[in-house]
């Protein structure tokens, strides 16, 4: 398998999409200088298909540099670079569709991402981990899903920064994301259900069951 990514920090840390080193137990990053490393696995967020990896060799290469996703917008230019079915370092074009999306990118199994954002610039298999930049250059998203092309084309999904940055760090520091969670399950508060238990109204949620 292969992916893209890109260096996280000074440190050597390597941030990519969790799915990509899926099932591997020998990593091995190559570096645009030509470098060769192997490396480790620092933690994964699989909620947010996040992985951060450690190289076992040191490197002067600068990280990239990431903006705040408050400055991302629909209509915005961004540009891609991955290895899409093995071409490597190809670079694409496109536009941020929309932000804040929570999709199920998991294909045949379930997989929720939230504050996902939607682009049209092409990606494929490969593309996987690789940054989403902006127009100066700054990174607002790693690349993480397209769907499926018997279903369409021109949609991909990216996570955001913000959560990028709050998932690696905690991964870095503690090897591991706690995330909140609002604590009850619930279901669509239905017009049938509502007039079958004499509510007035249908808005709101059916509370299943508290944690």
């Amino acid at each position: 398998t292969y992916g893209a990514g890109f260096l996280f920090d000074p440190n050597g840390h390597v941030v990519t999409a969790a799915h990509v080193i899926e099932d591997i137990s020998n990593i091995s990053v190559i570096l645009s200088d030509g470098t060769v490393s192997t490396a480790t696995i620092v933690g994964k967020a699989l909620r947010s298909d996040v992985v951060v990896l450690k190289l076992d060799v040191t490197t002067s290469l600068p990280p990239v540099t990431m903006t705040s996703n408050s400055n991302v917008t629909p209509g915005d230019a961004v540009i891609t670079v991955g290895h899409p079915l093995d071409l490597t370092n190809s670079i694409t074009v496109g536009v941020v569709s929309q932000i804040h999306r929570f999709e199920d990118i998991g294909g045949d199994s379930e997989e929720w991402l939230a504050d996902l954002i939607q682009f049209d610039a092409a990606v494929n298999p490969g593309n996987s981990g690789g940054p989403l930049f902006d127009e100066s250059g700054n990174v607002v998203g790693m690349v993480v899903a397209t769907v499926n092309p018997a279903f369409g084309s021109g949609v991909g999904f990216a996570v955001s920064t913000a959560r990028l940055q709050t998932v690696s760090l905690s991964l870095i520091k503690n090897g591991r994301v706690n995330y909140p969670f609002i604590g009850i399950y619930v279901n669509y508060l239905t017009p049938d259900y509502a007039a079958s238990h004499d509510l007035k109204s249908c808005n709101g949620a059916l509370v299943l069951n508290v944690v």
